[in-house]
């Protein structure tokens, strides 16, 4: 059995043989381009890549020359790679507003398939809140969330929870990123999160007092970690 020096040397040399140029000198290969996976939308068929680009800090910049230049190659690259998801939020700060200015600036748009979020209370100014967004974006329409499918009111601005898998690794925690720590997770649920006209109805307050909230978030940070 080697040992570890050995281990660390062998390794090392056969790092360093291609780099010598020693050896035979394999044929240049030719890199396949990656399928998009896709997945329909239940209700309609359309189908949609698993993957889009989320609009959190990124585009939250001012409306200057250097800022837009970059956020139209980011774009760019985006529908290269045949991206179309795309979301964001009123809560995102300037982000809205700076996607909308970058589609309007492109001589031609590709399909978009946009997603906001409503983060107000009462069906009109939910409804409000939404056309707002959808201006300030530049887009006709948004996934609603799972009301498109079920048609239940209160499927409206619902969505698939990610996993919970290495939680820990993954702050600031909420779609707008509002909540800086476990912690902080912990003590938005234990008083039934806030309310608002979709505020889903098994949703309360839990009675959690600190060791139950500090064992909690033990649960969260070693627990649902990988091994």
């Amino acid at each position: 059995m080697i040992n570890r020096r050995q281990a660390i040397q062998l390794s090392a040399g056969m790092l360093a043989y291609p780099a010598l140029g020693l050896g035979a000198r394999a044929e240049p290969t030719t890199v396949r381009p990656l399928q998009l996976i896709e997945r329909p939308i239940p209700s309609s068929k359309e189908l949609l890549p698993v993957i889009g680009m989320g609009t959190s800090r990124t585009f939250d910049t001012a409306g200057d020359t250097e800022s837009m230049s970059r956020l139209t190659e980011v774009m760019q690259a985006f529908f290269a790679g045949q991206g179309t998801v795309i979301d964001s939020s009123p809560m995102y700060g300037r982000a809205e507003t700076r996607v909308g200015d970058v589609l309007r600036a492109m001589e031609s748009r590709p399909p978009l398939f946009a997603a906001t979020k409503v983060w107000t209370t009462g069906e009109k100014q939910g409804i409000a809140q939404m056309e707002e967004s959808a201006r300030r974006m530049d887009v006709k329409d948004f996934d609603k969330g799972r009301v498109a499918v079920s048609k239940l009111g209160g499927d409206t601005g619902a969505f698939k929870t990610p996993t919970l898998r290495e939680i820990a690794r993954s702050a600031p925690y909420m779609h707008d990123g509002s909540l800086k720590t476990l912690e902080d997770v912990v003590d938005h649920y234990a008083k039934g999160g806030i309310a608002n006209e979709w505020l889903d109805e098994e949703l309360f307050e839990l009675r959690l007092n600190d060791q139950d909230k500090a064992d909690l978030v033990t649960f969260m940070k070693e627990g649902l970690a990988s091994p």
